[in-house]
């Protein structure tokens, strides 16, 4: 998985959701979200 330095500082929580999704979430930006079928996918 690569490492993008625009994240560097938060927090990012991945979820794995009932239906196989793969959720990225920022612990210090509440509202901040992405998903995708695999971890590499939700953090782009």
């Amino acid at each position: 998985m690569k490492t993008n330095d625009a994240f560097d500082g938060f927090t990012i929580e991945l979820f794995k959701d009932t239906d196989g999704d793969r959720l990225a979430r920022f612990e210090e930006l509440l509202n901040v979200s992405a998903f995708g079928n695999a971890p590499e996918k939700a953090l782009q």
